[in-house]
């Protein structure tokens, strides 16, 4: 099993919980961890990031998930698509984060792409141009 989009703002005591059921049912489990969290402030003005350095409770919840068994692999850094809406909140783990993605009315070409994406009927890639993280 996968457990998907795990980062900085997870809840610690729900991760070992996960890791305590998984490991009494003898399943096997993968932690997709992103090491940072960056959204915008409530008032949706600014920027801020977090860090698993920033949350030790959390980064503790996943060393244990690994001793009841999980396999912890890096999911991006930070799992998003630069400072944008691509196309919902920009928010790490909301949002797709190699391609540019935009809401369209319908499933049908021609794509018109609305500004904003409250509700999605459709998500179709928007713009064909990758975008690379590199972390030293």
């Amino acid at each position: 099993m996968r457990l998907e989009d795990v980062g900085p703002e997870a809840d610690p005591e729900g991760l070992r919980a996960v890791a305590d059921y998984l490991a009494s049912e003898n399943v096997p489990f993968q932690v997709a961890v992103m090491p940072i969290h960056i959204a915008r402030t409530p008032d949706g003005e600014d920027w801020y990031g977090v860090s698993l350095l920033d949350r030790p409770e959390v980064a503790d919840a996943l060393k244990y998930m690994q001793t009841r068994g999980g396999t912890l692999i890096q999911h991006g850094t930070p799992h998003q698509y630069a400072d944008v809406d691509n196309p919902y909140s920009g928010r790490t783990g909301e949002d797709y984060e190699f391609y540019r993605y935009g809401c369209a009315p319908d499933q049908l070409p021609p794509f018109e792409f609305e500004e904003a994406c409250k509700i999605a009927i459709s998500v179709r890639l928007a713009r064909f141009r990758p975008i690379a993280f590199l972390i030293i």
